[in-house]
């Protein structure tokens, strides 16, 4: 599953390797290219690769830190369980993935101590929003409470790191046809919505939503989808409905959520 921090491991390994192509084509044109310009390109293409590496370098060494200081605090085996107080969305944070817009989600929960002192932890970015998901009101936070700055909120009970996340491969209207036609789907459990566009009670033209879908495949893995966006405000909270997802491929990569399927 691709959270805040695995993504951005990917974009660390994007940058490196965009630093590498245009590297190799420097090499290139300095063996292959008299041109009296030649050190003007070869001075912007080192300047690129200098920026790539120094970028891809800072996100996978921020990455590393922060999965060491969570392996560690894991280790060390000192927790407690906190109350979910609330489940928010980070509005001035938007990321691309493949041809998706979304912003992180983030989960705030409460502790209070043996001494009375109120303690308040958020969890790290989470890319898909976990309000249909959660089954419990608390979530274990790794945290010695002597110095509560360091902490580690484990979503795993909501969501486990192995939930493969197909809702970035767009839920296609193009394909839904043949995919319906080819009859091969999978019963899935609605579990909430995610907006995508601006909208109010008094003006809802611009919102948008999708929503959300579970399969817990055999093998154990569980599989989260997104219906094809949908215009307006959602009518319900859309959980624990039965709802057919059809698809082709052997992983499933292409899909459609057929909302019309919906059993109440």
């Amino acid at each position: 599953m691709e959270n805040g921090n695995d993504l951005q491991k990917k974009l660390g390994t994007v940058f490196l390797g965009a630093a590498l192509i245009v590297g190799i084509y420097g090499i290139f044109l300095v063996l292959n290219t008299s041109s009296t310009r030649l050190y003007f390109w070869v001075l912007v293409l080192g300047c690129a690769v200098g920026a790539l590496v120094i970028t891809g370098a800072i996100l996978l060494t921020v990455n590393a830190a922060k999965n060491s200081k969570s392996d560690g605090l894991i280790s060390s085996g000192k927790y407690v369980y906190a109350d979910i107080v609330e489940v928010g969305v980070n509005a001035r944070q938007k990321l691309k993935i493949d041809q998706v817009f979304i912003h992180p989600y983030f989960i705030i929960c409460k502790y209070t101590g043996q001494n009375g002192r109120e303690y308040r932890f958020k969890s790290r970015p989470l890319l898909y929003n976990p309000s249909g998901l959660i089954s419990e009101n608390r979530l274990k936070v790794y945290v010695n409470l002597e110095n509560p700055d360091r902490y580690y909120v484990d979503t795993s009970s909501i969501l486990p790191d192995s939930a493969v996340l197909h809702k970035f491969k767009i839920d296609s209207p193009t394909g839904a046809e043949r995919m319906i036609r080819g009859g091969r789907y999978i019963e899935a459990v609605t579990c909430g919505v995610e907006t995508t566009g601006v909208g109010d009670k008094k003006n809802s033209a611009f919102a948008r939503y999708t929503v959300l879908c579970r399969y817990d495949a055999p093998d154990g893995r569980i599989h989260i989808f997104a219906s094809a966006i949908q215009w307006g405000v959602p009518d319900r909270a859309y959980c624990g409905e039965r709802v057919r997802v059809y698809y082709s491929g052997m992983s499933m990569e292409n899909y459609h959520v057929a909302l019309d399927t919906i059993q109440m």
